[in-house]
């Protein structure tokens, strides 16, 4: 239905800009770095996902980029650049949307 599409676009754009506007407090942004930690241990814990992932690692950086880099990685974000790289691609910016399905569905 294309008044949900809409409305559901809508309330992702409002809360990314809330983000923009008030970073997550430290609690909650470290909350969200240890599920997603816990969800790509889990992830790699199969040889198809472990594979999957060796390809992309090798399309995007070139190499393998161990588990401790990446993790490294996430432990650097803080509350203030979540809230920057937010900003950088979507504040005063036209989203794109991509979507499959008949086009007369979207907004």
């Amino acid at each position: 239905n294309r008044n949900t599409l809409a409305r559901t676009f809508s309330h992702i754009m409002e809360s990314v800009q809330d983000l923009i506007e008030k970073p997550p407090s430290m609690e909650e942004l470290e909350g969200a770095k240890a599920a997603y930690k816990a969800a790509q241990m889990l992830v790699l814990d199969s040889t198809t996902n472990s594979a999957e992932d060796l390809g992309r690692q090798m399309v995007h950086f070139g190499r393998r980029v161990p588990l401790q880099e990446h993790f490294e990685h996430v432990d650097a974000v803080t509350p203030n650049k979540f809230s920057d790289t937010l900003a950088k691609y979507f504040d005063q910016r036209r989203p794109t949307l991509s979507a499959a399905g008949p086009p007369d569905a979207l907004p």
